[in-house]
């Protein structure tokens, strides 16, 4: 008698990530030099990772070749990236002995570095399609909360709302110790320094800057 066996097939569950901005505290940059942008062009980048037990532990990118570089704060948390970020995973890894990163931020001030979104298309002069977070395929069925913020303009433009100086990733589930996540996350670089935007200051500031003047010159003539 023959034995009928039935396979089943699962489909993997995808998680959820969601991507919000905050869109104050504007920088600005002369132009972009780089839209295909490596590890290995980032260094300076400021790394702050959130452990569930010991807080805060940070470290600054390094170079460690022509298309390569990383943060690592020994005993607590090593980052790295390869070759272009558009389509390339960056690597984050749990190296402490029992707590667990529930949250990490990558600044990109420090090393001129911009972290360009898909939408909308090509955006920026000079900044080519870009990609919003994504795990690689390993780690789809993860959830992340993903927060971009201080906007970046080219000089004298306003902002288009692709490039963002800073990346924050809050996890659904944590690195646990000894494990590793990889992500894609598109970067752009400048060979300028990007730098805090100055404000106009509002109608109402100007009046009464205005006044203020005209008191002190009032002020002068009767002295």
């Amino acid at each position: 008698m023959s034995k009928i066996i039935l396979l089943t097939l699962t489909t993997p569950t995808m998680g959820a990530v969601t991507i919000t901005t905050n869109d104050t505290n504007v920088f600005q940059t002369k132009e972009l030099t780089g839209f295909s942008t490596s590890g290995g062009q980032m260094g300076g980048i400021q790394v702050s990772v959130v452990f569930r037990n010991a807080g805060i532990k940070e470290s600054t990118w390094t170079v460690g070749g022509s298309n390569i570089g990383g943060a690592v704060n020994t005993g607590w948390f090593e980052i790295t990236q390869q070759y272009s970020t558009f389509s390339n995973p960056w690597t984050i890894k749990n190296t402490s002995n029992n707590d667990n990163i529930i949250r990490f931020t990558l600044n990109g001030v420090g090393g001129n570095t911009i972290f360009d979104r898909t939408e909308p298309n090509t955006g920026t002069e000079g900044s080519a399609q870009g990609r919003d977070f994504v795990f690689t395929n390993r780690y789809i069925d993860l959830d992340a909360d993903i927060l971009y913020s201080g906007p970046i303009a080219l000089t004298g433009e306003v902002i288009v709302g692709d490039l963002y100086s800073q990346m924050q990733v809050n996890l659904g589930s944590p690195i646990r110790a000894g494990r590793q996540l990889k992500f894609i996350a598109d970067t752009d670089n400048s060979q300028f320094e990007i730098i805090a935007s100055i404000p106009e200051p509002s109608v109402g500031m100007a009046i009464l800057l205005i006044l203020s003047s005209a008191l002190l010159m009032r002020s002068n003539r009767n002295g």
